[in-house]
């Protein structure tokens, strides 16, 4: 997980606490197991409701357990939205 140097202490060590969880999903996530990962981006959310990737990943999830990708997917979206 990526820490920025303008978070303060506790936000990074916030991030730390569930970095393998987030690990975890992101894995998930790129085997396309949406149900799984979702299920660990939802831990995440709740050591800490105020991460926007958090927020990302788990509407990408409940998009894609929904609407499955492509075979050929390779994790990417396509932008529609400035």
């Amino acid at each position: 997980m990526r820490f920025f140097e303008w978070e303060d202490k506790d936000t990074i060590e916030l991030k730390k606490s569930y970095n393998s969880e987030i690990l975890m999903g992101l894995t998930l996530y790129k085997i396309r197991e949406f149900k799984e990962s979702l299920d660990y981006f939802q831990k995440c959310k709740e050591i800490n409701k105020n991460d926007p990737i958090i927020d990302l990943y788990i509407k990408r999830c409940e998009h894609y357990i929904q609407n499955p990708p492509p075979d050929d997917w390779q994790g990417a979206i396509k932008l529609y939205e400035k």
